[in-house]
Order: C-alpha cells, then structure tokens, then sequence
C-alpha cells in the first residue's frame, strides 16, 4: 500500500532528522547561527557611534539607566539602522543585556554601554 510506504518514509525521514539534531556538528552549527544573529544588534553598529546621544535619546525617563522597555527600543533602533527593521526577539534582547549588564542589576547604565564600543575599537 502506498499510505502505508508514504508513512514509513516519513518515520524514517523524521528519525533521522532527529539524530542529526542530536550531533555535535549540528549543534555546533545552531549555536553558531545564533551567535551571529544575536550579534547582530549591538555588532553591526558602527563603532564609530555616538553612544552618549544614543543612550540620552533612549533614557526616556532620564534615571541614567535604561529599564527593560527603554533598551528594547535602542535595540530596536539599532536593528533598523543595521538590519533595515526593528524585530528583536526576547532571545536577542536577553543575551544582549547579559553581556552589558556588567553590575546584574537588569538595567543599563552609559557606563556599561560605552563599555561594550570602548572594548569594540580596541579589538
């Protein structure tokens, strides 16, 4: 029967997909990926960027730190400038503030920007 071919196909189609998932190589190529688009937010940005105007334009509130809403959107901001739209998934967002968030606090401060451009010109 043909149903029944067509059904064993796919069985076998979808067990090996899922031992490959399973391989270091894959995994490897996933986790790559995902390094590159996550970076893309904060390292396509010029380094060259005026972080100080940046920073005031985002600090809606003026508390010198930006809370989880006011760096979305400079993150959003920076996605339309580099990427051409402003879509930044939570995965973006949390790994970007992990890595600037130098004191854990769940906020960014100027210091903790200018940081991340400072290291960024030495490299």
């Amino acid at each position: 029967h043909k149903g029944a071919r067509d059904e064993a196909f796919a069985f076998d189609r979808t067990a090996s997909r899922i031992i490959e998932m399973g391989s270091t190589a894959y995994l490897r190529r996933a986790r790559n990926a995902r390094s590159k688009r996550v970076g893309d937010v904060l390292l396509a940005v010029d380094d060259d960027v005026d972080v100080d105007a940046l920073f005031a334009a985002a600090d809606v509130d003026g508390s010198g730190k930006l809370d989880e809403q006011e760096f979305t959107a400079l993150l959003e901001e920076l996605s339309e400038k580099t990427r051409g739209h402003r879509n930044v998934s939570r995965l973006e967002f949390e790994l970007a503030r992990g890595s600037l968030d130098a004191n854990r606090d769940g906020l960014i401060d100027l210091s903790e920007l200018r940081e991340e451009f400072y290291h960024r010109k030495l490299k």
